[in-house]
């Protein structure tokens, strides 16, 4: 019965979508290629396509022996793939058309809102993707709820942080029983706008660990021995943009105006850490800004990161997609890593384990260049490591695997358990980061 009613609901949902017509100015014809490149040529090749024709929108990046995912407009199509399969590429097509799968799923999205009420164990209903002002009013919900074990300043005003440039607050709550004594665990969220996997499944986990304190030994642990404090949303004008349509939700970069010709800057290539480099490419969905920590939202996270700076003990960046959890330097191509390298590599395969008990899911672990195909300059994660030398700082890319065929468009239907990964990876590395009982960063 309960299949039935979903299909009822996908038909009449179906039945009210816009024409096609009135979507053409977004991503209609665009197809999503899987390319494969079998030799470091092909690798240099594809590489130099993503540095050079910005039309084209890798969304996971060309490395030997894998698959990379790239967004193609329909005017480059066919002399894209003849040129690809001149040079021995190996191309197929996982979508004949962008905006007619991102416009399904969101049918899809929308029945499975009707059709899910309640999620069981916690105290908000986590089967849709919520606006910025939604999830706010969410968090406002759970310190509400949770007076004794939450602390939520609305003002924007502690630390005093910049507004976006749509006048927006870079929001966080804080968590636990005994806050102001125990090491602080930072996790940024959702610092790309088409990331929505990420925000909502921060918000499962921050609620599970509330609703359950009492009664789930999880729970305790995390919220007993640690004071967490989570950004869910730290670029709102640009996560909002993506919500406005289907023609917007691909938008990555925040929304602050440049030129006549470009808008925004990737807020996750403008922090200040010693290898930020700038750009001349503006309109580039990686461009970094004009100066490292040009952007309101970094002076944000940074503000926040410095107010718990003394006790912060592990800073978690949550990205999607790739089913891989980076360990520093973002930026290194040649695998150089920070004094405690060795806890970060143990503490990401404890995740990794962790994330794999949920739902048989299996997370790579490494530095980005390794498991990736690429390094990053001026990311939240190593500007951590310069700003507090001895944290834990990894990255989360979560689900989908780089081989599924929706990359950043993921059903309403996998929240919660992309949620219980999280949840059980951050267990997995606060109680590895406790027993702990050496510093390799400390000086003498």
């Amino acid at each position: 019965m309960e299949r039935f009613i979903f299909c009822m609901c996908l038909l009449a949902l179906g039945a009210m979508a816009a024409p096609a017509s009135q979507s053409a100015a977004g991503y209609r014809g665009y197809k999503l290629l899987s390319v494969k490149a079998e030799t470091p040529d092909q690798v240099q090749l594809l590489n130099h396509y993503a540095e050079v024709d910005e039309t084209l929108d890798f969304w996971t990046h060309p490395r030997l022996g894998s698959y990379a995912d790239v967004m193609v407009p329909p005017s480059s199509f066919a002399p894209l793939v003849r040129s690809w399969t001149q040079a021995g590429l190996n191309v197929t097509v996982k979508q004949n058309d962008v905006q007619a799968m991102i416009e399904e799923v969101e049918v899809q999205n929308q029945a499975y809102k009707l059709l899910m009420t309640a999620t069981p164990y916690t105290s908000l209903n986590h089967n849709q993707y919520y606006t910025y002002n939604q999830v706010v009013a969410h968090l406002q919900t759970l310190a509400n709820n949770f007076p004794s074990l939450t602390k939520f300043d609305s003002s924007g005003k502690n630390p005093d942080r910049p507004r976006t440039e749509g006048g927006k607050i870079i929001h966080f709550i804080e968590a636990g029983a005994q806050m102001g004594q125990k090491p602080v665990i930072m996790l940024e969220v959702n610092i790309h706008a088409r990331e929505h996997i990420t925000a909502a499944a921060m918000l499962y986990t921050l609620d599970w660990l509330l609703t359950n304190y009492a009664t789930q030994a999880n729970a305790k642990a995390i919220l007993d021995n640690y004071h967490l404090v989570v950004v869910p949303v730290a670029n709102p004008d640009g996560y909002d943009y993506s919500h406005q349509s289907s023609s917007t939700r691909l938008w990555r970069k925040n929304r602050r105006y440049l030129s006549l010709l470009c808008t925004g800057v990737d807020l996750n290539r403008n922090f200040a850490e010693p290898n930020f480099a700038t750009s001349s490419s503006c309109s580039s969905d990686t461009y970094p800004g004009p100066y490292a920590s040009s952007e309101a939202e970094t002076q944000a996270i940074e503000k926040i990161f410095e107010a718990f700076k003394a006790r912060m003990a592990i800073y978690l960046p949550v990205h999607c997609y790739s089913q891989v959890l980076l360990t520093p330097y973002s930026s290194s191509s040649t695998g150089s890593m920070p004094c405690n390298g060795a806890q970060h590599t143990t503490g990401g395969r404890l995740m990794a384990d962790a994330i794999k008990a949920v739902d048989g899911r299996t997370f790579g672990v490494g530095s980005a260049y390794s498991q990736i195909g690429y390094s990053a300059k001026g990311t939240s994660g190593d500007w951590a490591l310069y700003a507090k030398p001895g944290v834990v700082s990894i990255a989360y890319e979560l689900r989908p695997s780089s081989n599924t065929s929706n990359g950043f468009v993921l059903s309403a239907s996998e929240i919660v358990t992309a949620g219980k990964e999280l949840l059980n990876s951050l267990v997995a590395i606060a109680n590895y980061v406790r027993g702990l009982t050496t510093n390799p960063c400390a000086s003498g």
